[in-house]
C-alpha cells in the first residue's frame, strides 16, 4: 500500500510538472491580451521555466531565447540571491517554450542583455559583462568584464534602479549602453578615465575598447532602439512627479538632451524630444526591422 501511494504521489508530481508547462491550456492561467487589428499573442513561456525576467534578448539559434532572472530589483535592499541567465528553447518547434537551462549566474541586478555572434553581453550595474561561446557547443567557457564602474554596485544603490541598463548591438561595431543618472566612473581599457555625472548613451567596442559618451542629458533610459539607417532613438521615464515627464528622442554623437539642467533653466540650449507624454515608466524600446508584422507596422518604433 505505501509504494502504491508513493507511486501514485510521484506520478501526480510528474502530471503536476507536466501540465505547468507551456502550451496552449497554460494560457488560459493569464488574462488575454488587447491586440490590435491582425494581430495574435501566444505564451511563449512562464513559470517554472522563466522566473522574474528583467529583460530578454533573440537567442542564439530559432527557436531560442536569453532571459534575466533578476533576483535582487525591487524585493527589498538584502542582497539573497545573484541574477542569472537562462536559455529558453522550443526544442519540438511548436511555438512553445519546454527548456531552460543557466547559462551563467552570479550577476548583480541585470537589466541589459544582447546575444550577438556566439557572445552575450550582460549590463548589471556597474558592469558591462561578456559570456563567449568560442565554438558554438551552447556552453559559454569564457566570461570577462569588459567595463567596470557603470553606476553603482548594489550594495551601494539598495532600489538597484538608475544605473546600468540596456546594451544594444549596432551594426556599425558599436555597442550602445544605456546608463541611467547615477552616471559612471570607468577605467577604460586603454588606461584612462571616463566620468559623466547624470544620465546618458554610452559607446564601446564589443570588445569594451574606445568608451566614450554618446549623449547626455537623460535621466533613466532602459533601451538604445536604432533605425536601418543608424538613427539613434530612446524613451526616457519619469514617475516621480515634477515638470519632467517621460520624453521620446532622437538622439546623435554629442546631443545634451537637457535633463536636469538645461531642461528647466535653458531648455533652448537643449535637444527638444519628439514627444513629450507625461507621467509614466517607460522601460523597452525597439525599432522593428523584421517583416512578419503588417507592412504598416514595420519600422516603426515601439515602447
Amino acid at each position: 500500500v505505501l509504494c502504491a501511494a508513493a507511486m501514485w504521489a510521484l506520478a501526480s508530481r510528474v502530471q503536476a510538472q507536466e501540465e505547468s508547462q507551456v502550451g496552449p491550456r497554460t494560457e488560459c492561467r493569464f488574462p488575454p491580451l488587447v491586440l490590435a487589428n491582425r494581430f495574435r499573442a501566444r505564451l511563449f513561456a512562464c513559470d517554472p521555466l522563466v522566473e522574474s525576467p528583467s529583460v530578454i534578448s533573440i537567442g542564439p539559434k530559432p527557436g531560442t531565447l536569453l532571459a534575466a532572472h533578476d533576483y535582487m530589483t525591487g524585493l527589498g535592499t538584502e542582497i539573497v540571491r545573484r541574477d542569472e541567465v537562462r536559455l529558453i528553447a522550443d526544442s519540438d518547434r511548436d511555438g512553445y517554450a519546454d527548456t531552460s537551462r543557466t547559462l551563467a549566474d552570479g550577476f548583480n541586478s541585470i537589466q541589459g542583455l544582447a546575444y550577438h555572434d556566439r557572445s552575450v553581453y550582460v549590463m548589471h550595474a556597474p558592469l558591462l559583462t561578456l559570456l563567449r561561446d568560442a565554438d558554438g557547443d551552447g556552453t559559454y567557457e569564457t566570461r570577462s568584464n569588459l567595463l567596470a564602474g557603470l553606476g553603482l554596485p548594489p550594495e551601494a544603490n539598495p532600489p538597484r534602479l538608475h544605473c546600468a541598463n540596456g546594451v544594444t548591438v549596432g551594426p556599425d561595431g558599436w555597442l550602445y549602453l544605456a546608463l541611467g543618472d547615477h552616471g559612471c566612473d570607468i577605467v577604460r581599457p586603454e588606461g584612462d578615465q571616463l566620468r559623466l555625472q547624470g544620465g546618458g548613451i554610452l559607446r564601446c567596442r564589443y570588445d569594451g575598447r574606445e568608451a566614450h559618451v554618446f549623449a547626455k542629458g537623460l535621466r533613466n533610459i532602459y533601451d538604445v532602439a536604432l533605425d536601418p539607417d543608424g538613427n539613434v532613438f530612446v524613451r526616457d521615464n519619469e514617475n516621480d512627479g515634477g515638470t519632467y515627464k517621460v520624453r521620446v528622442c532622437h538622439s546623435f554623437f554629442s546631443a545634451d538632451h537637457g535633463y536636469p539642467y538645461l531642461y528647466e533653466n535653458r531648455p533652448q540650449e537643449a535637444l527638444p524630444p519628439l514627444a513629450d507624454l507625461g507621467l509614466g515608466s517607460s522601460a523597452g524600446v525597439v525599432c522593428y526591422l523584421e517583416t512578419a508584422f503588417p507592412a504598416d507596422w514595420q519600422g516603426r518604433l515601439f515602447a
